[in-house]
């Protein structure tokens, strides 16, 4: 039998709640009792996004017992059960409300946390200039288009599929001039085709006000500077539009603001420095909102 977590808070739970976690519990009995030796993988796209609405739907307890529950499954089948949960928002926004709302143990210190980043510049290039040879591009300037691609928008295969499709419906000879317009379109487009106001719009989802207010003048202070920023730099900086920010809010704040990959540091002679962690945001940024 699975040892489920004991239940918190004592009383409160609709007796419905308790017949659905046990039914999970048996779920995962039947499927090991079924897998003839077999670990069993459960893939679990949008995790957090789905904890995150649990939690503003139905309170912090309710979500709580439920990572609760399936870390108790994890640690009774540790030969038996893996799962792999992915998501567009990191699950540690989601942790640290539940924080705020009083939970106090971790209940994901038995998995690995795990970033996957963008592809590398070769394979960016190699990705742009395959799709390249579906346009009229002549083919000796297919390396410096795509490279000129990579270089702009990063390793994300959704912005060079979308710059690539925009050179497509040329119809005619791709030149270097037209790479620059399709990624400008990227950046100024008033229908925002690569989504780039998600960066805005998750800060008001997921932070919280006084959290908000000071990334924006962390990010906009960010998205004028030519390069990485040391951490006192921006401080003072920043206190140019509050004065009332000190110095460990800031490092705190770009602490957070990395871990959700708006921010990346850098290891400088004089110290660590942070800047944007992609420079299509940090050019889409400045231009449209400053």
């Amino acid at each position: 039998m699975v040892h489920v977590a004991p239940e918190q808070g004592g009383s409160g739970r609709p007796p419905h709640r308790r017949k659905e976690l046990a039914l999970l519990a048996t779920v995962f009995d039947d499927l090991i009792e079924i897998s003839n030796g077999r670990v069993i993988l459960l893939l679990w796209d949008e995790f957090p996004l789905m904890l995150h609405n649990l939690q503003r739907t139905h309170g912090s307890q309710l979500t709580i017992e439920l990572l609760n529950h399936l870390r108790a499954l994890r640690l009774a089948h540790a030969d038996k059960l893996r799962f792999l949960f992915t998501g567009s928002i990191g699950l540690h926004l989601v942790l640290r409300k539940l924080q705020k709302a009083g939970n106090t143990n971790d209940p994901i210190n038995d998995m690995q946390s795990q970033t996957v980043p963008p592809m590398a510049d070769r394979y960016t290039c190699d990705l742009a200039a395959a799709l390249l040879k579906s346009t009229l591009a002549p083919p000796h300037c297919i390396p410096t288009l795509a490279a000129r691609i990579a270089a702009e928008v990063g390793g994300f295969p959704y912005y060079v599929h979308h710059v690539v499709d925009q050179l497509q419906q040329l119809h005619r000879p791709v030149e270097l001039e037209d790479v620059t317009a399709a990624i400008d379109k990227l950046v100024y487009d008033p229908h925002d085709p690569a989504n780039l106001n998600n960066y805005v719009s998750r800060l008001s989802s997921y932070y919280d006000d006084a959290e908000r207010t000071l990334t924006f003048v962390l990010l906009d202070t960010l998205a004028v500077l030519p390069s990485p920023t040391r951490v006192l730099d921006l401080a003072n900086l920043s206190r140019h539009q509050d004065p009332s920010i000190g110095d460990e809010q800031v490092r705190e704040t770009l602490k957070l603001l990395a871990e959700d990959h708006y921010v990346t540091p850098h290891q400088t002679a004089d110290g660590l420095a942070y800047d944007f962690r992609w420079q299509l945001v940090k050019r889409w940024w400045k231009e449209t909102r400053l």
